[in-house]
């Protein structure tokens, strides 16, 4: 049974990888380096009654093969040995030898391919020469090419291999891990339960000429000594199937293998500080990675794609969502939340003593590092105060890299009222009595009788303190007025009522007809100065205000 099955599996090997549709069946001129699925249509002999099994040829070229059980075969006695090769036509046959040296004879194959095609048929396996009853048992089912896709290279690829059968170069079953290096041709073998464990060196090549779908390993095994030749044949870009035959001595092994996913176990959060080394985080996986990256690191931070160690000194801070990944010839991702805090930075308050003058007030500040920006609230407000009193001043630094704060105390202290014009010009930062510093049509030395402040836009209050005109009747006289707010403290300064039929004669009327106070203002007297009304079609009246 056990060699029947060996000459079945080399038999339906041939046809691994064959992809070209002919206009005619033609039988491909060689079946090294290929691997094709097996599926039994009747017969028991020597295979099961029913199941697939893929057939891996040697790619070295030595008539060797392996056989390793699909869902549903029979894993119970994969084999080995050599075969010849005789294409006719449509029709090839295979005869099979078998690596006993008490067993000379071997089954004969005969593959017929379809129509069309030189890659799918049907097989009929015999072998008259056996003894009886197995020289009257004969098998026959379908053959199909397997599909798959060799990458260019494996070096740096993990590989987990699940053994079927055989027992080299390693255990007769059990998972063993080959790892390749990152350069060169160096390799290790880590076994698991009942595997052993080895390292030597390999090459690899693949085999485009007959299929996608198998490349080959050389290795040289530094435990066991002989070269081996691997073959592989790819499912997809990440598993398949394998045979390593002993090219020396014709030992054998055959089963799957897969390239494990990596699984990133390193932690999904760390941190770091603007402008402070980063205190260095690597990313670990199983599977035993060849490489690793990270996207979406802030400036400063990168890493070394060898060892998964992301280092340096962060320029940015914020929260970052990195991707990470790590490569053993299938790559696994994981996330990163990685938070750049903002460094600290020191606050210095200077100038919290001030005295009123009417405009708003506000600390001067120093920060470590120099020149950022400090944003302040004075008692919970964004608006710096300017009437007297203590606010309770917070700086905070506005910066997108640095933080800290500070406390502090404003004191505005109220001054004594000014009393003469020259004191109330270097108490608002003002001269001249004709300057109109707001542009405004009012001139320093009205604004100075009126009470109102030159150092900023007037106010609605401030503009009705200026003159209004108006007629009042006293005691039976009527008169041509002017009501006025008029500076409390007010001194230095001589105001004269005048009148004026035309507008260009004035005639000063000292005193005036009339001049009353006619209520008050935040201290300040409202006054009323008048000019009996003469009667005339036009009357003009004006206040001439002069300084000594």
């Amino acid at each position: 049974m056990k060699i029947a099955k060996l000459f079945l599996l080399l038999a339906t090997f041939g046809l691994l990888g064959l992809s070209s549709i002919e206009t005619k069946a033609q039988a491909p001129a060689s079946i090294a380096g290929r691997a094709v699925i097996l599926t039994v249509s009747s017969g028991t002999y020597p295979f099961a009654s029913t199941g697939s099994y893929l057939f891996l040829a040697s790619a070295t070229g030595d008539g060797t093969f392996g056989l390793v059980a699909l869902p549903g075969g029979d894993t119970s006695n994969n084999n080995y040995g050599t075969f010849t090769y005789a294409p006719n036509g449509a029709t090839a046959t295979v005869k099979f030898i078998y690596d006993y040296p008490s067993i000379t004879s071997g089954f004969v194959t005969t593959l017929t391919f379809d129509p069309g095609s030189s890659s799918t048929g049907s097989y009929f396996l015999s072998n008259p020469s056996l003894p009886f009853p197995y020289s009257q048992s004969s098998q026959n089912g379908r053959f199909s090419a397997y599909v798959g896709q060799a990458p260019a290279s494996v070096q740096g690829w993990t590989f987990q291999l699940q053994i079927d059968g055989g027992v080299t170069p390693f255990a007769s079953s059990g998972t063993a891990q080959i790892v390749t290096t990152v350069s060169g041709y160096g390799y290790t073998v880590t076994g698991g339960a009942g595997v052993d464990s080895s390292q030597g060196t390999y090459t690899y090549a693949t085999y485009p000429q007959f299929s996608t779908s198998s490349s080959s390993t050389t290795l040289n095994d530094s435990k066991l000594g002989p070269v081996y030749s691997q073959t592989l044949s790819w499912t997809n870009s990440v598993s398949g199937a394998y045979v390593i035959r002993n090219t020396s001595t014709g030992g054998f092994q055959a089963g799957t293998f897969v390239v494990p996913l990596p699984v990133i176990n390193s932690a999904p959060t760390a941190s770091g500080t603007y402008h402070s080394v980063f205190g260095g985080y690597t990313i670990t996986a199983s599977g035993s990675p060849s490489s690793f990256n990270a996207t979406g690191l802030p400036s400063g931070l990168s890493i070394n794609t060898a060892t998964g160690l992301i280092s340096g000194t962060p320029t940015q801070s914020g929260t970052f969502y990195v991707s990470l990944s790590a490569y053993n010839g299938t790559t696994g991702t994981a996330s990163l939340t990685l938070t750049v805090a903002k460094a600290p930075a020191t606050v210095s308050l200077s100038n919290l003593a001030t005295t009123y003058n009417g405009l708003a007030k506000a600390p001067t500040t120093t920060t470590s590092p120099s020149g950022l920006n400090v944003a302040f609230t004075y008692n919970g407000s964004a608006t710096a105060p300017s009437a007297p009193g203590s606010y309770t001043v917070v700086g905070t630094v506005s910066d997108p890299n640095y933080q800290g704060s500070t406390t502090g105390t404003l004191v505005i202290s109220p001054v004594s009222t000014p009393q003469t014009f020259s004191q109330w010009e270097n108490f608002y930062s003002t001269s001249g009595a004709s300057t109109t510093p707001r542009n405004d049509g009012i001139p320093n030395l009205l604004k100075y009788l009126y009470d109102i402040n030159p150092s900023v836009p007037m106010t609605a209050p401030e503009r009705a303190a200026l003159p209004t005109l108006d007629m009042t009747t006293t005691s039976g006289t009527t008169y041509l007025t002017l009501t006025y707010h008029q500076y409390a403290s007010l001194t230095g300064v001589t105001i004269n009522v005048q009148t004026s039929p035309d507008l260009q004669t004035w005639t000063t009327v000292n005193p005036p007809d009339l001049s009353q106070q006619v209520g008050t203002d935040s201290g300040d007297p409202i006054m009323e100065v008048g000019v009996k009304d003469t009667g005339a079609t036009k009357q003009f009246i004006r206040l001439n205000v002069t300084q000594p």
